[in-house]
């Protein structure tokens, strides 16, 4: 066995690395797992504080007791957070922050504090008008035994058109085109590294509309690689010029036969380039560690470490409700027959509007409730968040279903009411609900919503049951709630978030007025007053789940930023 020197060294301070739990699907989740792998081969000591880790890796799981080890021995860390997490979750003296993507991109912040250490993935990333001398650590995150293209015998008659949405959700609607006999791959199809290499190898061109890991994964393939011009893959606005990151040996922008030809002529020099980064990453993790080995340390160890506990056994009421979720799972064919009624008998089909404040400690709550929308069997939606910050992407500038209301204070009720107020005047819509950030839906919500008035024509507000749900998806406390009770409802809101209401009827009563912080509330009572009891709904299926409110600060902060 050779020892090296640093086997000797425990003056170095240990690194923490809050990743989510690791996947085979995302690039920039392999190379935070695979940063902490490096860094202990290296001879560092480094952690992950993450909810799954990939057994192959040399990724220990931070612990309560490392960390007290650590403030014993008066060791203090560098915690190291993707460029995604708003804050210091950690409470760390010294913050690393792994850009891996365009900040703000993907709902992290813009900016981060003067007191950060930044490592950039890519200098795409990098505003050097912000920084002048950044620091990247390229990681190549692809297992090169099983993407190559070694003897592969498809090579000379290369037959699939492959297509990649990834998070591009509007990518089959804006270029169906490309859809029309493709093999689309997905996050979930094929379900193995070696089945999507397998693929590649066949492959004559793959489509895809971000910077993704399947670029390179495809390009090692000998698949070329044309590129759609999205929110996704191009530079912001403010910072103009070539996206360097994309425009690599092997891929094109242009879809012709003539550029797609030139760009497959060109994958092997990638393949060369490729392990030439594999050949960098040494001298870059060295000056990784050199720089941030100096990061200023105070003079206690503060970090707070929320953990990823096992669930204990669920309670027998838990239980009880877990099978009676299985049991009302949405059928197929429920499905079918609400969307056979939009088509034969709903005579039109309604727009909803959502209205979700947000304040930034909560963004990542926000993106729960973009992908529970997104996953919406009924199309005709809105999601306005009404912030006092910045919207954290440019997807909100092209977004037909996402928009952005700045205020100065999301927490002022008497601001949000008027914001709610100016919604309703401003933009056509059909109903609009009040939901608190974090909140989900079920996937029939909206459509069942659509049926229900279809139904009954003369429903001016309606509600459903609901349920809590926890930021690993656990779902409690159901609330399975009577029909229309008025002493009931003015005894306690009963009715909770979640209410819809017709935005005839909202204008008609003066709703979102004389009411802050009790919106929803008063505007049913204001639709009771005015149209009686009969316009008031009950839809008795569990299509809203509200975000817990009842865990601790520090691991609910950083569990919602780690989602």
């Amino acid at each position: 066995m050779q020892i090296e020197k640093k086997f000797y060294n425990e003056k170095h301070r240990p690194y923490y690395i809050c990743a989510p739990g690791y996947t085979r699907t995302s690039n920039g989740v392999r190379a935070m797992h695979l940063l902490c792998h490096y860094l202990n081969k290296l001879g560092e000591e480094a952690y992950v504080f993450s909810p799954e880790t990939n057994p192959k890796l040399r990724t220990p799981y931070l612990t309560p007791d490392i960390v007290e080890r650590h403030k014993t021995t008066k060791l203090s860390p560098i915690v190291v957070y993707p460029e995604v997490v708003h804050g210091n979750p950690l409470n760390a003296s010294a913050v690393v922050r792994y850009i891996l993507n365009h900040p703000g991109l993907l709902g992290g912040p813009k900016d981060y504090p003067s007191s950060d250490m930044l490592v950039f993935w890519h200098q795409d990333y990098v505003d050097f008008a912000k920084y002048s001398d950044p620091s990247y650590v390229f990681i190549p995150s692809i297992d090169t035994g099983i993407f190559n293209n070694d003897d592969n015998h498809h090579d000379a008659d290369r037959h699939l058109t492959l297509v990649y949405p990834g998070r591009y959700k509007n990518a089959e609607r804006e270029f169906p085109e490309l859809f029309k006999d493709s093999t689309v791959i997905t996050y979930d199809w094929p379900q193995s590294h070696e089945e999507l290499a397998a693929l590649l190898r066949q492959g004559k061109v793959v489509y895809t509309f971000a910077n993704s890991a399947i670029i390179s994964e495809a390009l090692l393939c000998g698949c070329p690689v044309v590129i759609k011009e999205t929110v996704y893959s191009k530079k912001p606005e403010e910072r103009a010029g070539v996206a360097l990151g994309l425009a690599l040996p092997g891929v094109t922008f242009e879809d012709t036969p003539e550029a797609i030809a030139a760009a497959h002529a060109k994958t092997l020099e990638y393949q060369q380039v490729y392990h030439q980064y594999q050949l960098d990453l040494l001298n870059q993790l060295e000056i990784f560690i050199d720089r941030s080995q100096k990061l200023p340390q105070s003079a206690m160890n503060e970090v707070v470490c929320p953990s990823f506990q096992a669930a204990a056994a669920p309670s027998a009421e838990e239980a009880s409700y877990d099978a009676w979720i299985a049991r009302h799972a949405l059928k197929p064919a429920a499905a079918q027959l609400h969307a056979e009624r939009m088509v034969h008998s709903w005579g039109g089909q309604p727009h909803f509007i959502i209205l979700m404040p947000v304040t930034s400690d909560r963004w990542p709550d926000a993106i729960k409730s973009i992908n529970s929308l997104n996953q919406q069997l009924y199309k005709h939606w809105q999601l306005i968040f009404v912030a006092d910050f910045d919207e954290p992407s440019a997807v909100f500038q092209y977004s037909d279903v996402l928009g952005w209301l700045r205020i100065d204070n999301a927490r002022d009720a008497n601001q949000l009411t008027q914001a709610y107020a100016a919604v309703l005047g401003a933009l056509p819509s059909d109903w609009i609900g009040i939901l608190p950030v974090g909140a989900e839906l079920e996937p029939q919500a909206l459509l069942s919503l659509g049926d229900h008035a279809a139904l009954y024509p003369e429903w001016q507000a309606i509600y459903s049951d609901s349920d809590v749900i926890a930021a690993d998806g656990k779902r409690s406390q159901p609330a399975f709630k009577p029909d229309f009770n008025l002493d009931l409802l003015r005894g306690f809101d009963y009715v909770g978030p979640g209410v819809w209401l017709r935005s005839e009827a909202l204008q008609d009563v003066g709703a979102f007025a004389e009411s802050p912080g009790a919106d929803g509330y008063d505007a049913l009572l204001r639709v009771h007053d005015r149209y009686g009891a009969a316009v008031i709904g009950h839809i008795s299926d569990m299509l809203l789940h509200l975000p817990a409110a009842s865990e601790p600060a520090e691991t609910a902060a950083l569990e919602r930023a780690l989602a």
